[in-house]
């Protein structure tokens, strides 16, 4: 991450700060761009300028995981997204992981959906 500031949208900063660093992101002047996220206030937000997504922590809900993919993967955004879902073997992000995958697969098979994961 050498050469990029990141940009923070949490709890840990205040929601005047969160609007700046949003718009610093959006900005396209801006090359290097990097956007870190809690769950805290990133309800509803449209990222389609962004090109990659990191997933640093596992999420439990394979809808939730959509959700946030989604954000990055809509119009207007015609570029590819790339996304990456670091697990550490032998931690409870791969146990997590699966118990994600098997919530989402149940989900599908309940509404009648193919699994996107």
């Amino acid at each position: 991450m050498d050469g990029l500031t990141p940009l923070e949208v949490s709890g840990r900063v205040s929601s005047a700060d969160r609007r700046e660093n949003l718009l610093k992101f959006k900005d396209p002047k801006r090359n290097e761009r990097l956007l870190v996220l809690s769950s805290v206030g990133n309800v509803g937000l449209n990222l389609h300028e962004a090109r990659f997504l990191i997933f640093a922590d596992s999420i439990w809900s394979g809808q939730a995981e959509e959700q946030i993919i989604g954000r990055i993967h809509r119009q207007p955004n015609k570029q590819k997204c790339i996304i990456y879902f670091p697990r550490v073997k032998g931690t409870s992000d791969t146990i997590l992981a699966e118990f994600a995958d098997v919530k989402e697969r149940l989900l599908a098979r309940f509404v009648g959906k193919k699994c996107s994961l």
